[in-house]
Protein backbone atom coordinates (compact mmCIF):
# COMPACT_ATOMS: atom_id res chain seq x y z
CA UNK A 1 0.00 0.00 0.00
CA UNK A 2 0.92 3.54 1.01
CA UNK A 3 3.99 4.29 3.48
CA UNK A 4 1.16 6.24 5.50
CA UNK A 5 1.43 5.43 9.11
CA UNK A 6 -1.04 3.14 10.78
CA UNK A 7 -2.68 6.25 12.75
CA UNK A 8 -2.92 8.23 9.31
CA UNK A 9 -4.23 5.40 7.44
CA UNK A 10 -6.57 4.84 10.02
CA UNK A 11 -7.69 8.59 9.89
CA UNK A 12 -8.15 8.29 6.07
CA UNK A 13 -10.15 4.95 6.84
CA UNK A 14 -12.38 6.50 8.84
CA UNK A 15 -13.19 9.54 6.53
CA UNK A 16 -13.00 7.37 3.04
CA UNK A 17 -15.97 5.57 5.00
CA UNK A 18 -17.45 8.88 6.07
CA UNK A 19 -17.87 10.04 2.17
CA UNK A 20 -18.28 7.09 0.65
CA UNK A 21 -21.01 5.94 -1.87
CA UNK A 22 -23.27 3.20 -1.29
CA UNK A 23 -20.39 0.82 -3.71
CA UNK A 24 -17.62 1.58 -1.06
CA UNK A 25 -16.11 4.03 -2.92
CA UNK A 26 -15.57 7.81 -3.45
CA UNK A 27 -16.42 10.47 -6.03
CA UNK A 28 -13.73 12.80 -7.03
CA UNK A 29 -16.02 15.37 -6.14
CA UNK A 30 -15.41 14.62 -3.04
CA UNK A 31 -11.74 14.16 -3.06
CA UNK A 32 -10.79 17.60 -1.82
CA UNK A 33 -13.45 17.29 1.24
CA UNK A 34 -11.95 13.96 2.07
CA UNK A 35 -8.17 15.32 1.88
CA UNK A 36 -9.22 19.01 3.96
CA UNK A 37 -11.09 16.56 6.41
CA UNK A 38 -7.71 14.57 6.94
CA UNK A 39 -6.07 17.99 7.82
CA UNK A 40 -4.78 19.01 4.58
CA UNK A 41 -5.76 22.57 2.95
CA UNK A 42 -5.29 21.90 -0.58
CA UNK A 43 -6.00 24.69 -3.15
CA UNK A 44 -9.04 24.20 -5.51
CA UNK A 45 -6.55 24.26 -8.34
CA UNK A 46 -4.77 21.36 -6.87
CA UNK A 47 -8.29 19.37 -5.96
CA UNK A 48 -8.99 20.56 -9.52
CA UNK A 49 -5.80 18.81 -11.17
CA UNK A 50 -6.03 16.06 -9.03
CA UNK A 51 -9.88 15.32 -10.41
CA UNK A 52 -8.33 15.85 -13.76
CA UNK A 53 -6.06 13.17 -13.41
CA UNK A 54 -8.89 10.55 -12.37
CA UNK A 55 -9.70 7.94 -15.00
CA UNK A 56 -12.72 6.96 -13.28
CA UNK A 57 -15.52 9.24 -11.21
CA UNK A 58 -15.24 6.64 -8.03
CA UNK A 59 -11.80 6.42 -6.25
CA UNK A 60 -11.05 3.23 -4.34
CA UNK A 61 -9.62 3.84 -0.19
CA UNK A 62 -5.72 2.51 -1.77
CA UNK A 63 -6.37 5.79 -4.45
CA UNK A 64 -7.02 8.32 -1.82
CA UNK A 65 -3.79 7.36 0.50
CA UNK A 66 -1.89 7.93 -3.08
CA UNK A 67 -3.43 10.97 -3.24
CA UNK A 68 -2.99 12.23 0.31
CA UNK A 69 0.47 10.79 0.04
CA UNK A 70 1.13 13.13 -2.74
CA UNK A 71 -0.23 16.19 -1.64
CA UNK A 72 1.14 15.70 2.23
CA UNK A 73 4.66 16.19 0.44
CA UNK A 74 3.75 19.29 -0.84
CA UNK A 75 2.74 20.45 2.06
CA UNK A 76 6.10 19.20 3.70
CA UNK A 77 7.78 21.43 1.11
CA UNK A 78 5.35 24.59 1.72
CA UNK A 79 6.86 23.61 5.58
CA UNK A 80 10.11 24.17 4.39
CA UNK A 81 9.71 27.28 2.09
CA UNK A 82 7.74 28.92 5.05
CA UNK A 83 10.26 28.14 7.70
CA UNK A 84 13.39 29.42 5.51
CA UNK A 85 11.15 32.73 4.74
CA UNK A 86 10.34 32.82 8.45
CA UNK A 87 13.75 33.30 9.34
CA UNK A 88 14.46 36.62 8.28
CA UNK A 89 12.64 37.99 11.20
CA UNK A 90 14.51 35.66 13.49
CA UNK A 91 16.40 38.38 14.72
CA UNK A 92 18.67 36.32 17.70
CA UNK A 93 18.33 33.15 15.63
CA UNK A 94 16.87 31.46 18.47
CA UNK A 95 14.13 29.43 16.38
CA UNK A 96 11.11 32.52 17.86
CA UNK A 97 10.02 35.67 15.91
CA UNK A 98 8.80 38.68 17.97
CA UNK A 99 4.89 38.19 17.43
CA UNK A 100 4.75 42.09 16.69
CA UNK A 101 6.73 41.65 13.61
CA UNK A 102 5.18 38.94 12.62
CA UNK A 103 1.83 40.90 13.24
CA UNK A 104 3.14 43.80 11.05
CA UNK A 105 4.16 41.35 8.17
CA UNK A 106 1.29 39.99 7.95
CA UNK A 107 -1.36 42.94 8.21
CA UNK A 108 1.04 45.52 5.83
CA UNK A 109 2.86 43.60 3.09
CA UNK A 110 1.73 41.69 0.44
CA UNK A 111 -1.66 39.91 0.70
CA UNK A 112 -2.61 41.51 3.53
CA UNK A 113 -4.60 39.69 6.78
CA UNK A 114 -6.54 41.06 8.91
CA UNK A 115 -6.10 41.78 12.76
CA UNK A 116 -8.31 39.31 13.73
CA UNK A 117 -6.73 36.67 10.90
CA UNK A 118 -4.00 36.88 12.79
CA UNK A 119 -5.17 37.03 16.09
CA UNK A 120 -6.73 33.74 15.21
CA UNK A 121 -3.32 32.11 13.77
CA UNK A 122 -1.30 33.37 16.65
CA UNK A 123 -4.47 31.71 18.78
CA UNK A 124 -2.57 29.03 21.19
CA UNK A 125 0.68 29.59 19.91
CA UNK A 126 1.77 32.45 22.81
CA UNK A 127 3.09 31.46 25.91
CA UNK A 128 3.17 34.64 27.39
CA UNK A 129 6.26 35.97 25.95
CA UNK A 130 5.97 38.45 23.07
CA UNK A 131 8.00 35.84 21.01
CA UNK A 132 6.11 32.63 19.30
CA UNK A 133 8.35 29.74 18.54
CA UNK A 134 8.61 29.72 14.50
CA UNK A 135 8.56 25.73 14.11
CA UNK A 136 5.08 25.67 16.36
CA UNK A 137 3.90 28.67 13.92
CA UNK A 138 4.93 26.33 10.65
CA UNK A 139 3.14 23.61 11.89
CA UNK A 140 0.16 25.46 12.24
CA UNK A 141 -0.34 26.74 9.40
CA UNK A 142 1.45 24.40 7.16
CA UNK A 143 0.43 20.89 8.00
CA UNK A 144 -2.16 18.74 10.10
CA UNK A 145 -1.87 16.97 13.37
CA UNK A 146 -2.47 13.86 11.22
CA UNK A 147 0.38 14.21 8.95
CA UNK A 148 3.76 13.02 8.47
CA UNK A 149 7.16 15.40 8.76
CA UNK A 150 9.87 16.08 10.58
CA UNK A 151 10.79 18.61 12.97
CA UNK A 152 14.53 18.56 11.97
CA UNK A 153 13.66 21.19 8.77
CA UNK A 154 13.62 24.10 10.61
CA UNK A 155 16.64 25.00 12.78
Amino acid sequence: MSSLSNDTQEILKEIFDLYKSTDGKLSVDRVGDAVRAAGLVPTNEEVSNIIKGASARYIAFEDLCTIYEHLSKNYTQRYKDLSEGLKVLDRDENGKIAIADLKYVLTTLGEKMSPEMVDEILDGLQDGSSYIDILALCKKISMSSTSEFNDQFIL
